[in-house]
């Protein structure tokens, strides 16, 4: 898995657009528990039924 290409949804694909638009911070800037949240959005977004 590329996270740089990930599909976060809201237009966010990749970790640098998902850190600017959930969190508004650089992927380096993120907290533990930002980064975090972006890992259980990796998993879970498999069990989500478009």
């Amino acid at each position: 898995m590329y996270l740089n290409i990930y599909d976060f949804n809201y237009a966010a694909d990749g970790v640098r657009s998902a850190a600017k638009i959930y969190f508004n911070k650089t992927p380096d800037s993120l907290l533990i528990e930002d980064a975090a949240m972006l890992v259980g959005m990796l998993k879970i977004h498999h069990y989500i039924i478009r």
